[in-house]
């Protein structure tokens, strides 16, 4: 996370440690093969979400929400952590 982002992991009760987590554990259901029913009859993708058999698809929408927060908010982090780093640096370069 330091050197992706510029985040430092200090505590296990850091948010972005709890973001880590979840991402594991969205990865980890993701990997195992058969793990949804959508894998071994394609025709599921086309079953609504509040239909029998349909709740994979609650799970992945609530994971692609997930995934795009995270992604979001590791951008603004990296993002200030180059601006903090550099703007001293050309303040400190002009002075």
């Amino acid at each position: 996370m330091r050197v992706a982002y510029g985040i430092e992991l200090e505590e296990e009760d850091d948010e972005y440690f709890h973001m880590i987590e979840e991402i594991g554990v969205v990865g980890e259901a993701i990997s195992v093969p058969g793990n949804f029913p959508v894998e071994a009859i394609p025709m599921l993708r086309y079953l609504p979400s509040w239909a029998p058999g349909g709740k994979f698809k609650q799970w992945a929408a609530d994971a692609k929400v997930f995934f795009q927060s995270t992604l979001n908010k590791l951008f603004s982090a990296s993002v200030d952590a180059i601006v903090s780093f550099l703007i001293p640096t050309r303040i400190a370069h002009y002075s």
